[in-house]
């Protein structure tokens, strides 16, 4: 028996096994990973020609790079999830206007958007003071005129605009990133 050791970095022996059978069809073998940090080795009968050992060390070199991409792209894909997490997480905190915090719920947006260009027709109606519920419905606030709900929009869309553009520039950092180290470096601190 003669025994073929390999960092074990970046390799899953399970799938290594059927990638070394695929390559070397007719050489027997068993693949051994212990322990996570033991080498993984793979395992013959008899010692493998320079060229069947030529090819194992291409198979576990790709499969160390697949596994390498694998793993960089799954990092990125739940760190981009915990940005859009938080995200959500500030928008929902709401935004303040007048020492109030008011909803930014899909619901409330579409209001604040109605209500932004509804505005005029509330003053050529006498529709002024209209009232606004607070997001946690301890109170509510009068707006007065179409100014004020300039400012409430204003101040809306900035809020939400604000948590989706520094939540873009994190994911940008994140879709730079060449290793799962650069990923893992990444920290949301909004």
């Amino acid at each position: 028996m003669t025994s073929y050791p390999f960092a074990p970095s970046g390799i899953f022996a399970a799938c290594l096994a059927q990638e070394v059978r695929a390559a070397l069809p007719a050489v027997a073998f068993t693949v051994r990973n212990t322990r996570a940090d033991v080498n993984v080795s793979v395992i013959v009968d008899a010692g493998l020609s320079a060229e069947d050992e030529a090819t194992l060390n291409a198979t576990v070199a790709a499969h160390k790079a697949e596994s390498a991409a694998r793993q960089l792209a799954s990092r990125k894909m739940n760190k981009c999830a915990e940005i859009d997490g938080r995200t959500s997480d500030l928008i929902a905190e709401g935004f303040t206007h007048a020492g109030i915090v008011f909803s930014l719920s899909a619901n409330a947006q579409s209001y604040w958007t109605n209500l932004y260009q509804a505005r005029a027709i509330f003053t050529a109606t006498g529709g002024y003071p209209l009232r606004v519920n607070a997001l946690d419905d301890s109170e509510s606030y009068a707006v007065p005129d179409e100014a004020d709900v300039e400012a409430l929009y204003v101040a809306a869309l900035g809020a939400v605009s604000g948590a989706l553009g520094r939540g873009t520039f994190l994911k940008d950092s994140v879709r730079a990133a060449v290793t799962v180290e650069d990923v893992d470096a990444i920290q949301d601190t909004r």
